[in-house]
């Protein structure tokens, strides 16, 4: 079935309004599981600086261009090494925690800022303050496994996690933007349903384009 702009100027003047309020229906839903459903995720965040020397006498670190590479590749040994087993597991035996490996594991977040020796350690939850408190506890067992296992201090702590004030989900302007696009999307779809599924003769133009020939005349409508 070919559409013409002109058909789609009456599929919008048809059904314009179910188009608008279903959109405007699709944004206040994602905006409503946004704000009074899903659960508002806390991240809190740790910055540790990885080396490949230890101190020097004086307490100043001398570091060559070698000792800066050899710290970038231990940066993604490091990273794994924060998140396994046994650093989580001492972390949940620390804080007394009634929660399994797996389940903290996943609140645990190890990034690497770019080309740096510069590691993020981040723990999302639903409270700020335990999301502050398993943050920071985990880096003190991971710089104590760093030692005991590689039997080197080279883990500096940057900063310590702070209680975060602000929830890093759920995004309400994105939820609340994709419910208005599925609404668009819903509204436009029914809206060429219900054109391609009319078979009724509405003007001259379809009275033409269902005998196949130009209308040389039309009978006004009298209003008595």
């Amino acid at each position: 079935m070919e559409i013409t702009i002109r058909d789609l100027g009456k599929i919008l003047k048809k059904s314009g309004l179910i188009i608008v309020l279903l959109a405007i229906a699709g944004a206040a839903i994602g905006w409503g599981i946004s704000t009074f459903v899903l659960d508002k995720q806390y991240r809190a965040s740790a910055m540790v600086l990885v080396s490949s020397t230890n101190q020097t006498d004086g307490g100043e670190t001398s570091m060559t261009i070698n000792d800066y590479n050899l710290s970038t590749k231990l940066v993604n040994s490091y990273r794994v090494l924060c998140k396994s087993d046994r650093v989580v597991n001492q972390v949940i035996d620390s804080m007394g925690l009634d929660i399994g490996t797996t389940g903290l594991a996943a609140m645990i977040s190890v990034s690497a800022e770019s080309d740096t020796e510069i590691l993020r350690i981040s723990v999302t939850d639903t409270s700020p303050q335990f999301a502050q408190s398993v943050a920071n506890t985990l880096v003190d067992v991971f710089r104590n496994e760093v030692a005991d296992i590689m039997k080197m201090d080279n883990v500096q702590v940057i900063d310590y996690a702070v209680t975060p004030t602000s929830p890093v989900s759920p995004n309400v302007t994105m939820n609340t933007a994709v419910g208005l696009l599925v609404g668009l999307v819903a509204g436009l779809i029914i809206a060429f349903l219900r054109y391609m599924l009319d078979d009724t003769i509405k003007d001259a133009d379809d009275v033409s384009a269902i005998i196949g020939a130009p209308v040389i005349g039309k009978i006004p409508k009298i209003v008595g």
